[in-house]
């Protein structure tokens, strides 16, 4: 087991101190804004079982996408309890985890209080509360015996060298925290992280049985450190690594060193410019025929097509049950067409996308304009289309919740297309990427999370296409401008704050031998 470190001499002025603690400050946010909005969202809804279904995948979606996607930024913990434990185990120094706490209330307090402007107090937020028949002493014994499974996880699943599955460690961590949810609701809610209770009480002011969710966390997640580092982590040198195992452990070795240990690499290792080309990143290039660019362009009106008339068809959202139906729709399409169209354009189908890629240089601003065109037909034709098949059935176009006002829907759809932005630059262009070639699912899985959050505020759009093919199939145009405002301001924005803070600086990255020329 690892030794506490206070810290070391010269700590903060590291390149990758910084970096993570703002980063947790961020990824904070971000997972706060989407859990407690999908909290909210169900909050007020009649289906008992359908909203503990949403709120389970809400959580279990969030943890999975944001865990992955700030991995190897600052660990992704999100979590004080986590933080705390990785510092117990000796995997961080006191100095760093006090600073990523700090971060942490920070960035869950600004979540929380964006929210409750952003409803206009209209939409109460939910704070953890001790179920009917739950005392402070059950409930304390609840959080730790549920944070105790989030840190064993985490160490069974990231941290042992024996784990089954390399590099999946965070998204076993968010399926854990989903049927946590589930199983915690008839208790103390299984908050495991004291920083997500943390901001809807400052939000609230409601502070009653608070201590609980401080306590039962910060126990429960350093006595499962202890535990597993004491009677279930490998000794050094017993695990004889088989061919195909020592190949997965040197993918994934420069990617989950830097998530606990959040070491700067070396002189020796930093080997590799900053230079993250995806395969949908090409200059323009000259051709007489445009041939070229007729065949990247002719799938986005397809994938836009088929994006909308599966995401569209089923937007109703009046009970739990529906919206975890139409969330579950959305994460899947997402997860399918993005993955499909990634070789072939990048598999955008979203405008606000393709401008923002365009502003990081990645496509070029004249593919980009001919992307968004394609987008825009391939949306309209989908609603009419749908609209024909129905005969005349309401299309359902996107609008603002009761007490939201259109600036309250700008900064919501700036928030959820940020996050979006940011989880693609995370796990699709930086080449510390924990997963190569699953963030297409990630960002799949971030909009379903997205679209349970967003119901109670302007309804996640995220995506300008999205928004103006059924406003196009009915006339429908109220508010409409939130929808392209929002998205096109928020994902250039998360573009230049993860391009200046969180790209790999130049040669910091270590070769593979297979990587090598």
């Amino acid at each position: 087991m690892g030794k506490l470190a206070l810290g070391r001499r010269g700590e903060a002025s590291e390149p990758d101190f910084f970096r993570g603690v703002l980063g947790e400050l961020v990824l904070t946010f971000l997972f706060v804004f989407i859990q407690v909005g999908a909290a909210m969202t169900i909050d007020g809804k009649t289906n008992a079982g359908g909203n503990l279904t949403a709120v389970a995948l809400g959580q279990a979606l969030a943890v999975c996408v944001i865990a992955t996607a700030g991995f190897h930024i600052s660990g992704g913990h999100v979590n004080p309890a986590v933080t705390l434990s990785m510092a117990v185990g000796g995997q961080i120094t006191l100095f760093r985890s006090a600073l990523y706490i700090v971060a942490q209330m920070l960035g869950s307090s600004t979540a929380c209080v964006l929210l409750r402007w952003l409803t206009g107090g209209l939409v109460a937020t939910p704070v953890h509360a001790l179920a009917a028949g739950v005392g402070p002493i059950q409930g304390v014994v609840a959080e730790v015996v549920f944070t105790f499974s989030l840190l064993f996880v985490i160490y069974a699943t990231i941290l042992d060298p024996r784990k089954i599955l390399p590099g999946v460690g965070p998204l076993l961590t968010g399926l854990l925290v989903g049927a946590n949810s589930i199983a915690g609701a008839v208790l103390s809610g299984a908050s495991m992280n004291p920083a997500r209770s943390f901001g809807p009480a400052l939000a609230t002011g409601v502070w009653t049985h608070h201590w609980v969710y401080w306590v039962g966390p910060l126990a429960g997640g350093p006595l499962a450190v202890v535990v597993y580092e004491c009677l279930f982590m490998a000794p050094a040198g017993a695990h004889q690594l088989l061919p195909e195992e020592a190949m997965e452990n040197n993918l994934t070795k420069s990617r989950e060193t830097t998530f606990f240990n959040s070491q700067p690499l070396n002189s020796s290792q930093r080997t590799r410019i900053r230079a993250c080309k995806t395969p949908n990143k090409i200059k323009c290039r000259s051709d007489p025929k445009y041939t070229w660019y007729i065949i990247h362009i002719i799938p986005n009106p397809i994938r836009t097509f088929i994006c909308m008339r599966i995401s569209a068809a089923g937007a109703k959202t009046d009970a739990g049950g529906d919206l975890t139906a139409v969330a579950l729709g959305q994460a899947l399409v997402v997860c399918v067409i993005a993955t499909a169209g990634f070789h072939i354009s990048g598999g955008h189908v979203n405008p606000a996308v393709t401008l923002s890629l365009a502003v990081g240089g990645q496509i070029t601003l004249f593919r980009s304009a001919l992307y968004i065109v394609a987008q825009m037909l391939g949306s309209s034709t989908a609603c009419i289309l749908l609209r024909w098949l129905t005969g005349g059935l309401a299309t359902p176009v996107h609008a603002l919740a009761a007490g939201v006002g259109p600036i309250q829907g700008v900064v919501a759809e700036a928030v959820f297309t940020f996050s979006l932005l940011f989880v693609i630059y995370a796990t699709i262009l930086d080449p510390r990427k924990l997963l190569p070639g699953a963030g297409p699912l990630l960002t799949g899985l971030l909009v379903g999370a997205n679209s349970i959050a967003g119901a109670v505020l302007s309804g996640a759009s995220m995506n300008p296409a999205r928004s103006f093919g059924p406003a196009v199939a009915t006339g429908v145009w109220t508010h409409h401008w939130v929808y392209w405002v929002g998205p096109l301001a928020g994902g250039p924005l998360a573009v230049v704050v993860y391009e200046c803070f969180f790209m790999a600086p130049a040669r910091t990255h270590q070769l593979l031998p297979q990587e090598a020329p």
